[in-house]
């Protein structure tokens, strides 16, 4: 389902432009990322931002099986398109790794929706605040922090939609769109927390 996220490439789609990165990614650069920001739109009144976070979140890169720490936006959407409504998790996140600043979304979370297990979550939080040195304890508390903080999403294609064409589910378009009309940069946001982090 489109949700109104319109680039050059193709109008009226939500088209993200990826610049030869790889179709199983949403990875992108912050500045590639504040175009995409700059241009959503969430075109249905029946899909709505209910809450909005920023959280401290533990990145798992499953290529190389890399772990990160990550500051995230993390939106929960509302869905009444359907006969039954429905709610959904976005994540907006960004990290850092030797190759630089690295920013994705997605909708729908194991972590985030507690469909990871403590134990899982625990660990994955104890690998990514690895690398904040003497704040890893408090970075792993923070990141456990946001584990389980929702519940778990409606079906959506989100990822079936982005490896085939890179277009973007309509709860990801509206929540890029609710954070588009923040006051504030979201990308200096994201930022500003990762360097509270460590």
């Amino acid at each position: 389902m489109n949700g109104g996220l319109e680039l050059p490439e193709r109008e009226g789609e939500n088209r993200v432009p990826t610049r030869g990165r790889s179709t199983s990614s949403s990875t992108m650069h912050p500045n590639q990322f504040a175009t995409v920001l700059a241009r959503a739109r969430c075109s249905s009144r029946r899909v709505r931002v209910t809450r909005q976070h920023l959280v401290a979140y533990p990145r798992h890169v499953y290529v190389g099986a890399q772990y990160f720490p990550a500051a995230a936006f993390v939106c929960r959407v509302a869905d009444g398109r359907l006969s039954v409504p429905t709610e959904h998790t976005v994540i907006v996140c960004m990290y850092r790794s030797n190759e630089g600043e690295h920013t994705e979304f997605w909708c729908a979370d194991k972590f985030l929706e507690g469909r990871l297990s403590f134990t899982d979550a625990h660990e994955r939080s104890r690998l990514a605040s690895a690398a904040l040195g003497t704040k890893a304890d408090s970075g792993q508390l923070a990141m456990m922090s946001s584990h389980a903080m929702f519940s778990a999403s409606g079906s959506c294609s989100f990822w079936q939609g982005w490896r085939r064409a890179k277009t973007c589910c309509g709860h990801v378009a509206c929540a890029l769109g609710a954070l588009r009309s923040r006051k504030g940069d979201v990308v200096q946001e994201l930022r500003a927390q990762l360097t509270r982090m460590g």
